[in-house]
C-alpha cells in the first residue's frame, strides 16, 4: 500500500508541474500576443487614420504636429497618419516660417526707432522640439536656433560643426542659468 500512495503522489506532482508549464505556456503566448498589437485594424467611419502606438497600448487615431507661437497662437498645424515625428520637423519648420513671414507682413507699421516685427522682422528667434523629433539632419538643418530634447538624456550638448548658430538638445536648463 505504501508504495501505491507514493506512485500517485508522484503522479500528482507531475500533473500538477504539467499544469503549471502550460499556464506558463498560456501566460507567454499572451505576451507575445500583447507585444504584437492588435494587429491589422481597419475603421468603416474614418479609413485614414491608422494604430498609434501610447503608453500602454494603442488608439486609432491621427499623430497632430502643430507649432505655436511664443503667446500661444497655433501658427502650422497638421494630421498625420504618421506615428513618427522625426520627419515632420522641415515640414512643419516651412509652414512656421511662412507663417511668420505672414504674420510680419500684416503687422502695423512700427514707430520710429523701432524695428517692424520684432528682433529680426518677425522670423523666428528659438524652436522648442520633444525628443521625437531629434534627429542628426534636424539638428544640422538650416534654419533658426532650436532646442531639441535628446531621447537618452537631458543634456546640453555643442552645436555640430560647421553650424554658424548653436542647436542644443536637453530638458535641462542652459549653461550658465
Amino acid at each position: 500500500m505504501d508504495d501505491y500512495c507514493r506512485v500517485r503522489q508522484a503522479a500528482a506532482k507531475v500533473e500538477a508541474a504539467r499544469a503549471r508549464a502550460a499556464e506558463a505556456g498560456h501566460k507567454a503566448a499572451e505576451r507575445e500576443r500583447a507585444r504584437k498589437g492588435p494587429g491589422p485594424v481597419r475603421t468603416i467611419t474614418d479609413p485614414d487614420s491608422r494604430l498609434m502606438p501610447v503608453r500602454g497600448g494603442f488608439i486609432q487615431g491621427y499623430n497632430a504636429q502643430n507649432m505655436t507661437s511664443t503667446d500661444g497662437l497655433v501658427i502650422a498645424t497638421e494630421l498625420t497618419d504618421d506615428p513618427v515625428d522625426c520627419g515632420w520637423f522641415e515640414p512643419m519648420l516651412a509652414r512656421a516660417r511662412d507663417a511668420a513671414a505672414l504674420i510680419a507682413a500684416h503687422r502695423p507699421a512700427a514707430s520710429p526707432g523701432q524695428e517692424p516685427g520684432g528682433q529680426d522682422g518677425g522670423g523666428i528667434g528659438l524652436m522648442l522640439a520633444d525628443a521625437g523629433y531629434c534627429s542628426e539632419h534636424n539638428l544640422t538643418l538650416e534654419g533658426p536656433d532650436r532646442l531639441i530634447r535628446s531621447a537618452r538624456a537631458a543634456t546640453w550638448k555643442k552645436p555640430p560643426a560647421g553650424r554658424s548658430t548653436p542647436a542644443r538638445t536637453g530638458a535641462g536648463r542652459p549653461p550658465g542659468r
